[in-house]
C-alpha cells in the first residue's frame, strides 16, 4: 500500500506487509515481515515471526515482534520496541 492520505489500519496473515507514506499506521500481522516507510504521524507494528523495518516515521514508534529482526531509523517521536523469544 502507498499514499495513504488517512490513517492506514492492516491486519494480516502470512504474507508481507508493505507501507509507504501515509498519515498514521497501525500493522498487526503474525507469520510476515513488515516494512514501514513515510509515515507523517505515529506508528503501531504488531508481529509475531517476521523482520521489522521502519524508516522515516513523523510521531511516534510502538514496535512488538517475537522472531525476528527489528530495524528503524529516522523517528522524530518517541520510540519502544520490544522484542521476545530473540534467538
Amino acid at each position: 500500500m502507498k499514499d495513504i492520505q488517512g490513517a492506514a489500519t492492516i491486519t494480516g496473515g502470512n504474507g508481507a506487509v508493505i507501507l509507504n507514506n501515509a498519515a498514521s499506521a497501525a500493522i498487526t500481522t503474525s507469520f510476515g515481515s513488515v516494512e514501514a516507510r513515510g509515515i507523517r504521524g505515529d506508528l503501531s507494528i504488531r508481529d509475531n515471526n517476521g523482520n521489522v523495518d521502519v524508516s522515516g516515521v513523523g510521531g511516534a514508534a510502538d514496535m512488538t515482534n517475537s522472531f525476528g529482526n527489528v530495524t528503524f531509523s529516522d523517528v522524530k517521536g518517541r520510540v519502544v520496541c520490544t522484542r521476545t523469544m530473540a534467538g
